[in-house]
């Protein structure tokens, strides 16, 4: 798989760099991942480039992984917003990339991406860079779940890490024990995530943090109930 880049300029998601991970892996726990990043299209648990040489960013797996599918084929990129500013929307008001995700999960219909808390199950899901998802109920059909979202750990100020390191983060964000319910993981043999997280130093330096971890089987066969570990009741 080649190296992809979207010049998004949509709702502040400009140019976020996307891992797509195929031949899901569960082993002691542990889920597995060898992966190559690129922006607006991905990455396989295994697999080698197609871009002329040009060595792909790869993660440290825990375990040999298994041979990937296809690659999933990608949406059309929406235009770029005529402002040119990475952090302004369609309208040209600006947006506050820095913002945490939201404290609940959206409710069912379709959303925009930034109302998405992470958990919500998704139907007729196509790009983990839409601009909006459709929420349905998890104990029904759905194609896809964002199982977690989140704002990068680091100081404003600091400076961009570089897509490898953030491609790394990503490998142990997406798969931690936290975040993904093995057992749910191990029913569902084909399955594969989607990250998105800043693609590089000008997004970085506009204040964008946010990540998000999506799966949904390489089929496009629908999931049973939800893959993200249920949260803990509250203390009493």
């Amino acid at each position: 798989m080649g190296r992809h880049r979207s010049s998004r300029g949509l709702d502040g998601r400009a140019a976020t760099r996307v891992i797509v991970a195929g031949s899901f892996v569960l082993a002691a726990a542990l889920v597995v991942a060898l992966f190559f990043a690129g922006r607006a299209a991905g990455t396989s648990w295994a697999g080698g480039g197609d871009d002329g040489g040009e060595a792909d960013a790869v993660a440290t797996p825990v375990e040999t992984a298994a041979t990937p599918g296809p690659t999933p084929a990608q949406s059309p990129l929406p235009t770029q917003n005529p402002t040119g500013d990475p952090a302004a929307g369609s309208s040209g008001a600006t947006l506050d990339l820095a913002a945490p995700a939201p404290s609940t999960q959206a409710a069912a219909g379709v959303q925009p991406w930034r109302s998405l808390a992470g958990g919500e199950c998704l139907s007729s899901f196509s790009s983990p860079w839409a601009e909006e998802f459709t929420v349905v109920d998890c104990g029904g059909e759905h194609t896809a779940q964002l199982v977690a979202t989140g704002l990068l750990d680091g100081d404003a100020a600091a400076t961009y890490p570089g897509e490898v390191e953030l491609a790394t983060r990503m490998n142990l964000l997406c798969t931690a024990p936290s975040v993904l319910d093995p057992a749910a993981a191990a029913a569902v043999p084909d399955l594969r995530w989607q990250a998105a997280f800043p693609a590089d130093e000008a997004q970085w330096a506009a204040g964008d943090r946010r990540w998000f971890c999506f799966f949904s089987a390489e089929s496009g066969a629908p999931l049973a109930g939800s893959l993200a570990v249920a949260p803990a009741p509250p203390a009493t």
